[in-house]
């Protein structure tokens, strides 16, 4: 029964994970159709479990907030640990589709972890 419910667990966070990446990324895809800027993927600052979308002025005003911790992350951080990122303005660096998997399979891996299941 103990292993019933732990596989039933793994696979209704999987779901979860999955389905809330998903959204977050249409929702990056439809910022930036409108802004033309590249939108990064990546968990709020002091909620590590909730996904936002930034761009490069929006993650500039939220350093400013958060003071000295924040500080420490530079834009080029911010492109390497996102879960995802839209090409910029002209469509270059777009992320390959291996990249755009193999960073939804490391999200869907830290999901697991958090809830102790793996």
């Amino acid at each position: 029964m103990k292993k019933l419910f732990r596989k039933l667990a793994i696979l209704v966070v999987t779901l979860w994970a999955n389905y809330t990446y998903k959204k977050v990324v249409e929702m990056a895809d439809r910022e930036h159709a409108v802004k033309h800027t590249m939108i990064y993927v990546a968990s709020k600052n002091f909620h590590p479990d909730q996904l936002t979308t930034y761009d490069k002025w929006r993650f500039k005003a939220e350093k400013q907030v958060f003071g000295f911790h924040a500080r420490l992350l530079t834009l080029q951080t911010l492109k390497n640990g996102c879960y995802y990122h839209t090409p910029d303005r002209v469509g270059n660096q777009a992320m390959s589709e291996h990249d755009k998997e193999v960073r939804r399979r490391f999200f869907i891996d830290e999901r697991l972890r958090k809830a102790k299941l793996v």
